[in-house]
């Protein structure tokens, strides 16, 4: 796809009010911004990609030493950017393995056979179902490196 046509500088900046401006002015840049890039073949999750391509976003995470990113999860702009890569990266799987999947869904006859517990894992439940403790709000036990103890509440 050729996106010398596209005016990158003038894309990073409606991407930006698209990313941070108010839910209106969020919604009117999403579109003005679809409407730059899809004449050429893209699609609105394919902008972070080609504005970083272009060095537009460098307060975005860069890979480090032996090519490893890291996230400061407390930083939007990285949350965002980290679920978009690892979007990307699901869409890829998916289409990469398209032909197994399907192979494994018309073995099973839908997905939701595919998911459903074998004869195996009922037995194994029904055999752990004395041990099981309930706790209040479906909170699970943690493990402080002495004591079990119910997770606290946050």
């Amino acid at each position: 796809m050729a996106q010398s046509g596209i005016n990158l500088e003038r894309l990073a900046k409606v991407w930006a009010l698209a990313e941070g401006g108010k839910q209106g002015e969020a919604d009117a840049a999403r579109q003005r911004a679809a409407a730059m890039v899809e004449p050429y073949g893209y699609v609105l999750d394919d902008i972070p990609g080609l504005l970083a391509d272009a060095g537009f976003g460098d307060d975005l995470p860069q890979p480090g030493p032996g090519g490893l990113r890291f996230y400061n999860m407390g930083n939007p702009a990285h949350m965002r950017a980290y679920q978009r890569e690892h979007d990307a990266r699901r869409r890829r799987w998916m289409r990469d393995n398209a032909d197994r999947i399907a192979e494994v869904i018309a073995r099973y006859g839908s997905k939701e056979a595919v998911f459903a517990p074998t004869a195996e894992e009922k037995a194994l439940d029904a055999a752990i179902e004395p041990f099981r403790e309930v706790h209040p709000d479906n909170q699970a036990d943690t493990f402080d490196g002495e004591n079990f103890s119910p997770s606290p509440a946050w």
